[in-house]
């Protein structure tokens, strides 16, 4: 999977760093979340749903990493020992799960789910990602 060939794994026990010119942690939200114990398996578990539906691209910037179709539709930010995802949809989501909720200047939703467990990545947010996914790819014309 794309997941794997990222150097991210599922299992805490098989991850490895990501390939590529060495960074400080610091320096890039991808090195930061993969040479954490607790997120790497969270990234690795997020990247396979991914893969299940999407082309997509990996961004890193200093403080997230950005996932981006024709344009951005998760952004991802280390917090502590989890993740919490942004996503950019349509609509606010109307769930416990949501932690937080902004409307942007272009109509759509940036709606914030944290990520804690391999266990979240289900089918509920697999839906989710896909409908994040699905307007990232929609033209506008």
């Amino acid at each position: 999977s794309l997941a794997r060939d990222r150097g991210f794994e599922s299992h805490p026990l098989r991850h490895s760093p990501p390939k590529g010119p060495p960074m400080t942690p610091d320096s890039n939200a991808l090195i930061t979340i993969g040479r954490n114990p607790r997120t790497a398996p969270l990234l690795g578990a997020l990247l396979e749903a991914l893969d299940s539906f999407a082309d997509y691209e990996l961004t890193p910037g200093p403080e997230a990493l950005l996932i981006i179709a024709e344009t951005p539709f998760v952004e991802v930010v280390a917090d502590g020992e989890s993740l919490l995802l942004h996503l950019i949809l349509a609509e606010r989501l109307a769930h416990n799960r949501l932690v937080g909720c902004e409307r942007r200047l272009d109509g759509r939703w940036r709606n914030s789910v944290r990520l804690s467990s391999t266990n979240e990545v289900d089918q509920e947010l697999s839906s989710w990602l896909e409908q994040a996914y699905g307007l990232a790819v929609v033209s506008d014309g």
